[in-house]
């Protein structure tokens, strides 16, 4: 027989991996580390969002 899969649940379970994965590599570097000003208010130790798409060409709104 085959087994019924939740395809909802399997993609939410990747978003989380994936989401771990980014967030766990980002803490690991520093504004300064790529070249940009440390920023006076930051939540989070590695680069901003729009940061990241902006060092590697990739439209914010991409």
């Amino acid at each position: 027989m085959s087994e019924v899969v939740d395809t909802r649940s399997v993609r939410t379970e990747h978003r989380a991996q994936l989401s771990a994965f980014l967030k766990s590599r980002c803490a690991k570097i520093t504004p300064g580390d790529v070249g940009l000003l440390p920023g006076s208010r930051r939540r989070t130790r590695g680069p901003r969002r729009e940061e990241v798409t902006h060092l590697s060409g990739v439209g914010v709104t991409w």
